[in-house]
């Protein structure tokens, strides 16, 4: 019996094998060119702590460019009408895990660290960490967008001045992950 080409049905096609052949071969390559490419990509601090680890956290102590301590009086704060992105990111515990570091005027955020404000409002001082939980993007794919801040990938998906929620949302870029930080940093879409 014989197909359309005239060729035995029993018979092999030598041109689809060899394709086949070159195929499966350019992948095992690539595959295992990745792996040895891997430590050019990753960081040399990778997995490496902040401090020594003795069992507990260690606190972190943020100070600035001229390694000064960080104040709470120094750290901008986000208001209803914010529209710039009022926070602090840094590392911890790993060298290579950002945080994102806010503070909320006249909020009150249960677990955070509450200090009075120069109008003798309370503050809310918390950190969420700046690793997406959905894939793990991290800042600056994931950051803070305040109350009349509202990024375009947000409004694709619906969100106007009316519904977009009083201090804004920190918001993933890479799958439209959010996360509202006067409510904790449970992802409200999972």
């Amino acid at each position: 019996m014989r197909n359309k080409s005239g060729q035995s049905a029993d018979s092999v096609d030598e041109n689809r094998r060899s394709f086949l052949k070159g195929a499966m071969l350019s992948l095992f390559s690539v595959a295992i060119g990745g792996i040895s490419l891997e430590r050019f990509f990753v960081p040399t601090t990778r997995n490496v702590p902040v401090t020594s680890y003795d069992g507990k956290y260690p606190t972190a102590l943020l100070v600035d460019p001229d390694n000064n301590p960080i104040t709470a009086s120094e750290i901008p704060y986000a208001v209803p009408s914010s529209s710039s992105y009022p926070i602090l990111v840094f590392n911890y515990p790993l060298q290579d895990e950002p945080n994102i570091l806010m503070r909320l005027r006249n909020v009150t955020i249960p677990n955070a660290i509450h200090v009075k404000n120069s109008q003798g409002g309370i503050d809310s001082i918390t950190a969420y960490s700046g690793i997406c939980q959905h894939l793990g993007c991290t800042v600056p794919l994931l950051d803070y967008h305040p109350g009349n801040s509202i990024p375009f990938e947000a409004q694709l998906i619906g969100y106007t001045k009316s519904n977009w929620p009083t201090y804004g949302l920190i918001y993933c870029k890479c799958h439209g992950s959010q996360y509202d930080p006067v409510r904790g940093p449970h992802n409200l879409y999972n």
